[in-house]
């Protein structure tokens, strides 16, 4: 992982000492708007959610937030209480948080019961060896 990241113009020591990163001005808690649980979530909007705060691109030329991004507390299947935390939203842009919250939001659909689980893994594909 340390030659990857430094690979890529990166501080390999940040595998070490997390402080190193980049930390954005704006942490804001997203909260569960309601009890259920957490039936599924749309990953493409959380990409959008994303996006919104900084991490991603609108267009080719927007820079990209390496601070910014989403922290999950709550996946699929989780049950949340009514104000627990859902996820941190990272971003340097305060007026990006509403936007995002809406989209991150949208993402989710809620339930009175478990969803059914589901595998971790759903197949190995095996590549042939050269002879």
């Amino acid at each position: 992982m340390s030659r990857w990241i430094e690979a890529q113009g990166g501080d390999p020591g940040v595998l070490e000492d997390d402080s190193l990163l980049p930390h954005a001005s704006v942490q804001y808690e997203l909260r569960a708007p309601a009890d259920g649980y957490i039936q599924s979530m749309e990953t493409r909007l959380i990409g959008e959610a994303s996006a919104i705060l900084g991490a991603g691109r609108a267009k080719k030329e927007d820079p990209i937030d390496p601070a910014a991004g989403i922290v999950l507390r709550k996946k699929t299947g989780d049950y949340a209480h009514e104000g627990e935390t859902l996820a941190v939203l990272h971003t340097n842009r305060r007026d990006a948080v509403g936007d995002s919250q809406v989209v991150f939001l949208r993402a989710l659909s809620w339930g009175d019961t478990a969803p059914r689980e589901q595998p971790l893994i759903l197949g190995v594909v095996e590549q042939e060896a050269e002879a």
